[in-house]
């Protein structure tokens, strides 16, 4: 039985070099970097998968924020690259990550695909347990602003 420790599973900071190195040594994977064209509008150097799944935005050596998408990454991503004023969460997000990237420094993006899976023969959806726990695990900045 996988218990979760008392701390919140913080102890396994202390095994890593960095904190987002825990997010790849645990099975998500690098997609790429935000960028700004040259017209002003935000890009990522890959395409991200046709797949629901969790993402994490890297600055620095700081997660700063982790996301879900029941959808695909894909459509998540191009959320985020529009940045609609409808939707707070994307607006505000990619306000953000335009700010970092004015400053001259890159916003990683790294994204996990885990399956579904059972509980005592019931279904579960991976991603929304992992999101939860990493933002619990991690405190991303980003997920916490406006927060009170």
């Amino acid at each position: 039985m996988n218990e979760v420790p008392p701390s919140g599973g913080k102890e396994l900071l202390r095994d890593t070099e960095y904190k987002w190195d825990i997010l790849l040594k645990n099975g998500f994977s690098y997609l790429g970097d935000w960028e700004e064209d040259g017209a002003g509008e935000m890009r990522l150097e890959r395409q991200a998968p046709d797949a629901p799944g969790v993402y994490a935005f890297v600055v620095g050596e700081e997660v700063v924020y982790v996301g879900k998408t029941s959808r695909t990454l894909r459509a998540r991503m191009a959320d985020y690259r529009r940045g609609h004023y409808r939707q707070r969460t994307s607006a505000a997000v990619k306000r953000q990550i335009g700010e970092v990237l004015r400053q001259g420094t890159g916003v990683r993006v790294l994204v996990a695909t885990p399956p579904d899976g059972l509980w005592n023969g019931l279904p579960i959806v991976t991603l929304h347990g992992l999101e939860a726990g990493l933002i619990q695990l991690l405190t991303p900045l980003w997920n916490r602003q406006g927060k009170g």
